[in-house]
């Protein structure tokens, strides 16, 4: 059986009273048939849109040890590069970057295990999630995560299309693997960056599935 995210239920609500709304003058056989008929068409085209991208599947995550970093989110990995890290760490760290299309599911899960040091939502521009800018521009959350010796960070941003994060994480949760964090609406991307001494083990490029992908090891 489907499930649906419970960030959706007002919009899912309305795309369907629109959907019902629009076939009852079909139904009553008003005129001009053709204008209501494309009325209808569009409005199960939305609901459908609507009800995909609000999916909520059940994932379990089995097996995960300390030191490892599984992706956080659906989606195809745009950005893999060394940053210069000057808020929070005043280093130099290995971003890997997800960009999740409004066709992939947008929970989001925890990366990895350890408790959450802070956490909040800062407003932002709404710039193409793939520009490069959108990372630092863009509306965005920032959590970070102590696991064992490292603090891992990971950033939900906010797209032209995205206008809505969820971070349902706070300061002083202890999170475990297989967590949800949040949930970004209508696509966008989320962000880690990941101290240097983590092994990536994606490609730019490769297709990430959430809380399933394991994208980065700590080595030795």
């Amino acid at each position: 059986m489907v499930r649906f995210h419970p960030s959706g239920r007002s919009t899912l609500v309305i795309v369907s009273i629109f959907v019902v709304a629009s076939l009852v003058p079909l139904v009553m056989g008003l005129s001009p048939k053709w204008v209501w008929s494309l009325l209808s068409l569009a409005a199960i085209i939305i609901a459908v849109f609507c009800w995909q991208f609000f999916r909520y599947p059940r994932r379990v995550l089995a097996g995960a040890q300390q030191g490892e970093i599984y992706a956080p989110a659906d989606g195809v990995v745009v950005v893999i590069e060394h940053v210069d890290e000057k808020k929070h760490f005043q280093e130099r760290r290995t971003q890997l970057s997800i960009f999740m299309s409004p066709l992939n599911v947008h929970v989001n899960w925890t990366p990895c295990s350890g408790e959450v040091l802070s956490a909040g939502v800062i407003d932002g521009d709404y710039l193409f999630a793939r520009n490069p800018k959108s990372s630092e521009l863009n509306e965005h959350s920032e959590i970070l995560i102590q696991h064992g010796s490292d603090v891992i960070y990971c950033k939900q941003i906010a797209g032209v299309m995205a206008r809505r994060i969820i971070c349902d994480t706070q300061q002083g949760d202890e999170l475990a693997y297989g967590d949800e964090i949040g949930f970004i609406k209508f696509g966008s991307r989320v962000d880690l960056l990941l101290p240097l001494d983590y092994e990536i083990l994606v490609d730019l490029g490769q297709v990430t599935k959430g809380n399933q992908t394991l994208v980065a090891r700590k080595r030795g």
